[in-house]
């Protein structure tokens, strides 16, 4: 049980990373054009 936790807590840390990595590069490309 103790690993479907820390799998769970890894899945949602990349998610809130790929999201933030998305908003990065929305930004960078508003600011380009």
């Amino acid at each position: 049980s103790a690993q479907l936790v820390i799998l769970s807590v890894t899945n949602a840390e990349r998610r809130q990373a790929n999201i933030s990595i998305k908003k990065e590069i929305v930004d960078e490309t508003i600011l380009h054009l």
